[in-house]
């Protein structure tokens, strides 16, 4: 009897750095989901570990880190820019904002009730809301951010945001409070226990506390 195998072919996600082959995760993720039919999952919040059948991958290493939040991000990104357009009733800019390990110019975090390291989606319009000295052919954007709790809070950077975001429940919420001129955000909580099946659960409102850290 055969086993069966299945394949990944990585030929066009492949780059040379310094002579030495380097493969994209966000290109390595992509890939396997598209191409495997069993559970693939990751674990950890720094360098985390990728798992899929009996394959066990750790994603960066101390020089690099690799944090979760920006390996969630596309795939929560591709869930939501469809609902987003759809909400605003054309095609609405939505830019992905990455978790550098830090948070600077912090002055708000958001308070919710989740165990510490629960990863949530922020869909946020304060680019829309905030000046921006951008070129011409360049559009103010909604923001997507993927964070985790941290002492039952989310730190998150706000930019030249001045103004006490407001938490909303939906997305036409979130459209309406835009149209007021009403900085508003939208957390959607994570559950990743398979990466094929990515689903993601608006937080009510009335569970989201902005806190001054």
């Amino acid at each position: 009897m055969e086993t069966l195998v299945q394949t990944v072919s990585f030929d066009y996600s492949v780059r040379q750095v310094k002579g030495t082959p380097h493969i994209d995760i966000i290109s390595f993720v992509q890939r396997l989901r598209e191409a495997t039919t069993v559970p693939l999952t990751i674990s950890g919040l720094v360098n985390p570990t990728l798992s899929f059948g009996p394959a066990r991958i750790q994603l960066g290493t101390p020089s690099t880190p690799v944090l979760a939040s920006n390996v969630y991000l596309p795939l929560v990104f591709d869930q939501l820019v469809t609902p987003l357009n759809a909400a605003t009733s054309k095609s609405s800019p939505l830019v992905m904002v990455s978790e550098e390990g830090s948070t600077p110019g912090q002055r708000y975090a958001y308070a919710l009730n989740a165990p510490d390291g629960t990863l949530y989606g922020l869909l946020s319009n304060e680019e829309l809301l905030t000046p921006c000295n951008c070129p011409q052919d360049m559009n103010p954007m909604y923001s997507l951010r993927v964070r985790s709790t941290q002492g039952g809070q989310i730190p998150v950077e706000h930019g030249n945001a001045t103004a006490r975001p407001m938490a909303v429940t939906t997305m036409p919420e979130l459209v309406q409070a835009t149209r007021r001129g009403k900085h508003a955000v939208l957390a959607y909580r994570l559950n990743g226990r398979d990466l094929r099946h990515l689903t993601l659960t608006p937080v009510p409102a009335a569970q989201v506390r902005i806190v001054q850290p």
